[in-house]
């Protein structure tokens, strides 16, 4: 019975430690600038790390983009393999810069920070905890609100109608 109680103590004592070191050396990490190493031997002794593989996303597929006044509305797909981490959202470029973040759950964005007729391309790359993917498939759009051209037929057809609605009106037809 003696030896039972001491290796009760024994066991008691390491968790009473792993409970107050494990949380102060975390939060001391989480504190000072450089990350966390999960491959670093000191960290991960005991544990055995092999056969675990991270990495960044694939890319968002089927970027679409549809064009309006003022505006480039744009919707993908999720990517198909999350690189061993969870989607943490999602970064839009225009031109090749970054104009947005969004959250994981939102496979769309809206820019209304264009400007009409000139022309923009786009791509979106998904973020886990190690990186970002490469880029989605690009698209090209031009904002502008579509105005039809005013041409001879279409002045002939207004004028048609015009004499219609005055006879139709006069009683005549």
């Amino acid at each position: 019975m003696v030896c039972t109680c001491k290796a009760l103590v024994w066991l008691l004592s390491v968790l009473f430690i792993a409970a107050i070191v494990v949380p102060i050396a975390l939060q001391q990490q989480l504190k000072s600038e450089a990350p966390l190493n999960l491959f670093d031997s000191k960290v991960n002794e005991g544990y055995n790390l092999e056969g675990l593989s991270l990495g960044a996303p694939s890319p968002p597929s089927n970027l679409n983009a549809d064009s309006g006044d003022g505006y480039v509305y744009l919707t993908w797909d999720a990517p198909s393999d999350d690189g061993g981490s969870e989607i943490l959202g999602y970064k839009v470029y225009r031109n090749g810069a970054p104009i947005a973040t969004v959250p994981a759950t939102q496979l769309w964005y809206n820019d209304t920070d264009v400007t009409n007729g000139i022309p923009y391309t786009y791509y979106v790359t998904a973020v886990n905890a190690v990186g970002e993917s490469t880029p989605s498939n690009a698209v090209y759009a031009i904002p502008g609100g579509v105005v039809p051209e005013l041409n001879h037929a279409w002045l002939a057809v207004i004028i048609a109608l015009f004499f219609l609605l005055i006879l139709k009106r006069k009683k005549i037809f």
